[in-house]
């Protein structure tokens, strides 16, 4: 643990906004990490040193602990470490190697990608850039190698919300760019939005990984609120999941079904049925995508007995693989959420 400090102190000194005093009290979050001696051994035998040691970027090895918060502002310090223990123990049980090699110390894994004259968009799926206390992974839509979107997410255990326990997926950051290359993508892509992109990319995640439901952060746990943006937040954090029949938990997340909860085009009034079949399939293209991405740097475990069948491929390929969910582990459902108000919202066409 003292080389550990070390580096927190050395990359808090170097900072440009650093005073004498910081240095000390980032150590002091950090040093909390010896209030949990199973945590600690946890960190040392899956190698999390060098599993986040990226060339080029700053290291944070003790990310969930010296900053104010991590993930959730409603998360206790117990929680806290519980979620960055879980995450990491299921990234190693479940992905190879490479997938570390690529999402940590590289330039992250490509999930999807479509080229229009010298317009290159790309979604990857890397280790935060920055912020990893915001969440751990994040995927990132790249217009010509400049971020135009990035949502970020950890994977945890269900229990920590009151629900019978299963692993999942928590969505904790749901962020724009400012970029001029923004009107390349509406020109591109009409009718579309970078956020569901990148949500379609996370939903492929979780297809993936055979999670039938996912949580994503309610506007005012997520760790950057503050009341004068409150308008600004809950339109991009609790009225984005709401518009998928999302159920609010406890007053701090939301449960999203996988794949996401989308009106039947057939109740899309006529005028618009063209351009919502259009929308649906590029998000099933990138979800089919994704999934054929992540598949080649998982294990083959106990758990998977038999390779994954053929991907449904076409603009129903989402609502077909909901079909087939049948025979996967059990998940967090709606139904466990029962007593909860589920909000009505007409989902997205």
């Amino acid at each position: 643990m003292l080389k550990v400090l070390t580096i927190i102190y050395r990359e808090e000194l170097a900072q440009a906004q650093a005073t004498f005093y910081s240095p000390i009290f980032r150590c002091l979050a950090a040093a909390r990490i010896l209030l949990f001696p199973k945590t600690i051994a946890q960190f040392k035998s899956m190698k999390l040193m060098g599993k986040l040691k990226h060339p080029t970027r700053k290291h944070d090895p003790l990310y969930f602990l010296v900053h104010h918060y991590y993930i959730s502002r409603q998360f206790t310090l117990r929680q806290r470490v519980d979620v960055a223990m879980e995450h990491d123990k299921y990234e190693l049980q479940v992905y190879n190697c490479e997938y570390m090699r690529q999402v940590y110390r590289s330039n992250g894994l490509v999930l999807w990608e479509r080229s229009f004259g010298d317009l290159h968009f790309t979604i990857v799926l890397i280790a935060s850039l920055d912020n990893r206390h915001e969440g751990d992974l994040s995927v990132i839509l790249y217009v010509n190698k400049v971020i135009l979107y990035q949502m970020s997410f950890c994977y945890l255990k269900s229990d920590i919300f009151g629900l019978p326990p299963c692993m999942t997926m928590l969505i904790s950051r749901n962020q724009t760019d400012r970029t001029s290359l923004r009107q390349s993508f509406d020109q591109c892509f009409k009718q579309n939005t970078p956020q569901l992109f990148c949500l379609s990319a996370v939903c492929g995640i979780a297809l993936t990984n055979e999670f039938r439901t996912m949580f994503a952060i309610k506007h005012d746990a997520q760790i950057a609120y503050e009341g004068p943006l409150h308008t600004g937040f809950h339109n991009s954090y609790a009225a984005l999941w709401e518009k998928f029949d999302a159920v609010e938990i406890d007053g701090h997340v939301f449960l999203l079904k996988v794949p996401l909860n989308l009106r039947p085009v057939g109740l899309v009034s006529r005028d618009h049925r063209r351009r919502a079949r259009a929308r649906r399939q590029y998000w099933d293209e990138i979800v089919q995508s994704t999934r054929l991405s992540m598949a080649k740097y998982r294990k083959l475990s106990s758990s998977d007995p038999t390779p994954e069948a053929p991907l449904p491929r076409g603009p129903h390929a989402q609502s077909l693989a909901a079909k087939s969910s049948s025979n996967l582990p059990r998940s967090v459902t709606l139904s466990d959420a029962r007593g909860l108000r589920q909000l009505q919202r007409s989902p997205p066409e």
